[in-house]
C-alpha cells in the first residue's frame, strides 16, 4: 500500500482502486463459464431470430425496406438496453450492503467503484454486442463497410452503458429487489413511447416534446 499523501484519504490512488475493483468484477462475471456461455448463446439466438424475421430487408435498394430495417435496429438497440438495465437493477440492491461496508472502511472511493462498474460492463457488453450483432448484420444484410460496422457496435456498447447507468440509478434509489423491479416499467415506458418510433415526432403533443429529446431510444 502506498502511504497517504496530499489531500487523498485513501492508501492507494484512484487508478489502483479502479483496477482492483475491475479485476474483481471481471472475475465474478467470468468464473461461471457455463452461465457466460449460456448468456452469449442467448444473445446470438435473439440476433438470429431478428435476422430471420427481417431477412434481407437491408439489401432492398428501395425506400420500402427502410421501415422494416428500422424495426430490426430498434429491437436490437432495445435488447441491448433492457438486458443490461434489468441485470444491473436486480444486482445492485444486493451489492449495496457490501459497497457501504467497504466504503465506510475506506477501501475505495465511489468514483473508483463506478468507474470499475462501467469498465466491467464495457468489457462484458462487448462480447454480448458481438454475439447479438453478428447474426443480425449477416441475415438482415446491413452494410459490410468496416466503419459502419464499428459505428453499429459502438452504438450498442453506448446503449448498454446507458442501461447500466440507469440501472444503478434505479437500484440506488430503491430499497430492495421488488421495489427496483417495480420502478423499471414507469421509468422506461415514457422513454419508449416518446422515442419517435411508436409515435412520430410530429404527432407528439407539444407538452411532451421534451420527452422525445430526453429519450435515448430515438
Amino acid at each position: 500500500l502506498l502511504p497517504l499523501h496530499g489531500r487523498s484519504t485513501y492508501a492507494v490512488p484512484f487508478h489502483a482502486q479502479a483496477w482492483v475493483l475491475l479485476r474483481r468484477r471481471l472475475y465474478d462475471a467470468c468464473k461461471d463459464r457455463t452461465k457466460l456461455a449460456r448468456t452469449l448463446a442467448l444473445k446470438a439466438t435473439v440476433g438470429a431470430l431478428v435476422g430471420v424475421i427481417w431477412f434481407g430487408s437491408g439489401r432492398d435498394p428501395s425506400f420500402q425496406g427502410i421501415f422494416p430495417t428500422t424495426g430490426a435496429l430498434f429491437l436490437v438497440v432495445n435488447n441491448s438496453v433492457m438486458d443490461t438495465l434489468f441485470e444491473t437493477v436486480l444486482q445492485f440492491p444486493l451489492q449495496k450492503a457490501l459497497l457501504q461496508r467497504e466504503y465506510v472502511n475506506g477501501c475505495y472511493g465511489l468514483p473508483a467503484y463506478f468507474a470499475s462498474l462501467q469498465a466491467a460492463n464495457l468489457c462484458m457488453n462487448a462480447l454480448s454486442a458481438g454475439a447479438l450483432a453478428a447474426p443480425v448484420y449477416a441475415l438482415v444484410g446491413l452494410s459490410p463497410d468496416p466503419a459502419k460496422v464499428g459505428i453499429f457496435l459502438g452504438l450498442l456498447l453506448v446503449m448498454s452503458l446507458i442501461g447500466a447507468s440507469l440501472g444503478v440509478t434505479v437500484g440506488a434509489l430503491t430499497t430492495d429487489i421488488d421495489s427496483a423491479r417495480a420502478a423499471i416499467v414507469p421509468t422506461l415506458v415514457p422513454l419508449l413511447i416518446f422515442s419517435g418510433y411508436l409515435i412520430p415526432l410530429k404527432k407528439i403533443p407539444a407538452y411532451f416534446k421534451w420527452a422525445y429529446h430526453v429519450s435515448f431510444f430515438h
